[in-house]
């Protein structure tokens, strides 16, 4: 009965041994190698994207900055208000 487990066990190691072998000499497939290079691609290109919208964000927000700062002050707490267009 012993006999049989040690057998049983050595056998499974055995082929445990040889499938990682396998896997650590293989070298990469040609598809393998192309999905990395279209996923790094395709990320670099998702960065890309994000940096030109904040970029557009970002001078969007200078020029209606501008045209805020050109605009006559309608509260009395800012410290260019000069009265009521009104009076």
């Amino acid at each position: 009965m012993r006999l049989v487990a040690i057998a049983t066990v050595a056998a499974s190691l055995a082929g445990v041994a040889q499938a990682i072998a396998q896997t650590s000499l293989t070298p990469p497939r040609p598809a393998e190698r192309d999905l990395q290079e279209m996923n790094s691609l395709m990320t670099q290109r998702a960065q890309d994207a994000l940096r030109q919208q904040q970029q557009s964000f970002d001078s969007n927000q200078k020029g209606f900055e501008g045209e805020r700062q050109k605009a006559i002050p309608v509260l009395p707490s800012d410290p260019s208000y000069r009265g009521t267009m009104f009076r």
